[in-house]
């Protein structure tokens, strides 16, 4: 369980298929807000997520899935997020370029508008390369800006950075097809993917990975409370019988006592604080050797 809640991908709710769905920013702050949900990003359309990056030193352009991303990401792993002008690569897309961080790797995107090819190229800084335990695909991490703006350039509009070709500039609609959420662990997906469900938006989630993981700690838990509980009856009768022996031992020493004048319910006690002394040392002894353990 603690593997899989280090996993973003054990924890990641994400829609089936957008349909008619379109999530604004008043969506995004009232999702971000439920007490189930760890995270939440919108993203652009699947026309701006593929693209090719080129670097001096790999020998041939790379295909790689550029996600946006931002602080409190999963997929960052720690990371800080990269501003404007510059990823994050995984470990894989970095080997398949041959770069590491502080170089630069060249963004290149193409279009058909009026029966033109068209071509932008964009030079973005690699900020770092992601823990291979976070993400193990050829992918890149940028802000939700850059994909943005690729959307639009691809969309036939024109875009500063990527050169003055194209129908004009378009607003931002504020407005995403897509999303990715994540809740705190996987215990709680199950309730995520609910109220997504519930909002009549399908969602994608690894439900029958946790559920035979959960499945597997709920057994684990019972077999653990019965040897628990078989362990303490044990302990209980040892420690009753041990009782008994030790006064029915002492049966002359405590007559003695009774008659210089000692109360019932003073030799009575003596008992028992004897028996709450050897509880006591034999908890403190149990719980020293679990701790050890």
């Amino acid at each position: 369980i603690e593997r899989q809640n280090k996993d973003p991908a054990m924890l990641q709710v994400l829609p089936e298929t957008t349909g008619s769905h379109r999530f604004d920013a008043d969506w995004f702050r009232r999702v971000a807000a439920w007490p189930g949900v760890a995270f939440v990003m919108p993203e652009t359309r699947s026309i701006a997520s593929q693209v090719d990056l080129f670097a001096d030193g790999a020998p041939a352009p790379v295909r790689v899935d550029l996600q946006p991303t931002a602080q409190g990401d999963p997929l960052l792993a720690g990371v800080a997020p990269p501003p404007d002008g510059r990823l994050l690569l995984t470990r894989r897309a970095a080997q398949q370029l041959r770069v590491v961080a502080g170089q630069t790797v060249t963004l290149a995107l193409e279009r058909e508008r009026g029966g033109t090819v068209e071509r932008a190229t964009l030079p973005l800084v690699v900020a770092a390369v992601l823990p291979v335990t976070q993400q193990d695909g050829t992918a890149a991490l940028c802000g939700l800006a850059l994909l943005e703006d690729i959307q639009s350039w691809r969309d036939g509009n024109t875009v500063a950075r990527l050169g003055p070709q194209g129908n004009g500039e378009a607003p931002r609609s504020g407005v995403y097809p897509r999303f990715r959420a994540y809740a705190p662990s996987i215990q709680e997906v199950a309730g995520l993917a609910a109220r997504m469900e519930a909002e009549g938006i399908s969602v994608y989630t690894r439900a029958r990975e946790i559920a035979s993981t959960l499945g597997l700690q709920r057994n684990l838990r019972a077999v653990l409370a019965m040897v628990a509980v078989i362990a303490g009856a044990g302990a209980g009768v040892a420690l009753i019988a041990m009782q008994i022996s030790a006064v029915q031992r002492k049966r002359r020493e405590y007559a003695l006592l009774q008659l210089v004048g000692h109360g019932r319910g003073w030799l009575m006690a003596l008992p028992c604080l004897a028996a709450s002394a050897t509880a006591l040392l034999g908890a403190l002894l149990a719980f020293g050797v679990y701790l050890g353990a």
